[in-house]
């Protein structure tokens, strides 16, 4: 947690090869726990948003390297579906967590990665900037509930979610 959350920070001050070394560095068996698929999530949307930054298929081969995963484990089954290893209809029996703030949140890390999936094909910026900006608008009604609010900003997205929808149209990369 604390690599992608130091990542991210690096991300957000425009540094994005800065961000990518923080997240790799958290890789490393020393710092890393075998079965966290954060930091490979992390990488597969650096790869996506700054290709030059990190390889998008070494990416994708970290979201499934790990032996000791179980699909029943979250986000496993997210990272089988962006490598699409898994339907849309046999990922939607993951998104139930073990309360409602759980799948909350489940479904908020989808979406952010399902848009950063969308834009990989699309390569439609604006839309991507818009859905980023959507999901971190805390004007809506289910920012209200402190709980989900507060489980919102131990997620890393979160704050990729909001710098990337407030970007100028100037500071985008180029895709």
């Amino acid at each position: 947690m604390f690599f992608g959350m130091a990542g991210v920070a690096k991300w957000c001050l425009g540094e994005p090869k800065e961000a990518v070394s923080i997240w790799r560095a958290g890789l490393k068996p020393k710092y890393s726990n075998s079965r966290e698929l954060g930091l490979p999530l992390l990488l597969f949307f650096a790869s996506v948003l700054e290709p030059e930054t990190f390889d998008k298929n070494l990416a994708e081969q970290l979201l499934v390297e790990k032996k000791k995963y179980r699909l029943e484990d979250w986000p496993v089954p997210l990272a089988k579906l962006l490598r699409g290893q898994l339907s849309e209809d046999e990922f939607k029996i993951h998104l139930k967590g073990v309360n409602d703030r759980d799948t909350r949140s489940r479904l908020c890390q989808t979406n952010f990665y399902a848009t950063v999936l969308q834009l990989s094909h699309s390569k439609n910026i604006s839309a991507f900037r818009e859905a980023m900006r959507k999901s971190t608008d805390t004007s809506q009604s289910e920012w209200l509930v402190e709980e989900y609010f507060v489980s919102r900003l131990w997620h890393a997205e979160f704050f990729l979610a909001r710098h990337e929808g407030n970007l100028s149209a100037d500071q985008l990369p180029s895709l």
